[in-house]
């Protein structure tokens, strides 16, 4: 018996078990996955994402030390969210979407040049400051306060009341059906 026989024979044993049909179910080009019909649950809710946003967030503004550290918080507060707008893909809220990747994209940049050394921590008499490296080509030794960019990221967290806000809006608009 070939290769190509062993494998046919393989391929029509999975086949006569169902596992053809549970494949393809999982597949992205499917329904099931580019248009999900995911139920929201107290977890999977967007006024749960409010909550651990705001938690995350005030989370980054403690405990924060000199060097990058404080730039692997941001990254980690920013992923979950982009991969969250990433994921849903609704025709009432795809401004709100795109906004929400910029806003993320923005501070996983941010984030990526403070884990690349561009930026770092520092302490002065006044307090943390984002420093520009001092041999970086462009706006070298350039700072802020590292408080104002902690504020800059309630952004983040704004955005995801706005998105609830907003989706509750259309929900109740729609007499409780949802637009996908």
């Amino acid at each position: 018996m070939s290769t190509v026989e062993a494998l046919n024979d393989m391929l029509r044993l999975l086949e006569s078990t169902g596992v053809g049909k549970w494949i393809d179910s999982i597949l992205a080009s499917t329904p099931s996955i580019s248009h999900s019909a995911d139920k929201p649950t107290k977890f999977a809710h967007l006024g749960f994402r409010i909550i651990y946003t705001f938690i995350s967030w005030v989370v980054l503004g403690k405990s924060v030390v000199e060097g990058q550290s404080f730039f692997v918080s941001v990254f980690l507060f920013a992923i979950p969210l982009l991969m969250d707008y990433l994921k849903f893909d609704t025709s009432d809220r795809r401004w709100i979407r795109n906004t929400g990747i910029a806003v993320s994209m923005v501070w996983v940049v941010f984030s990526l040049m403070g884990l690349f050394g561009v930026l770092s921590i520092v302490s002065t008499k006044m307090g943390f400051v984002v420093m520009v490296s001092k041999d970086y080509i462009q706006f070298a030794g350039m700072s802020c306060s590292l408080s104002f960019v902690w504020w800059l990221l309630l952004s983040c967290v704004s955005l995801t009341v706005f998105d609830w806000w907003y989706h509750e809006a259309n929900v109740s608009a729609t007499g409780g059906k949802e637009s996908v």
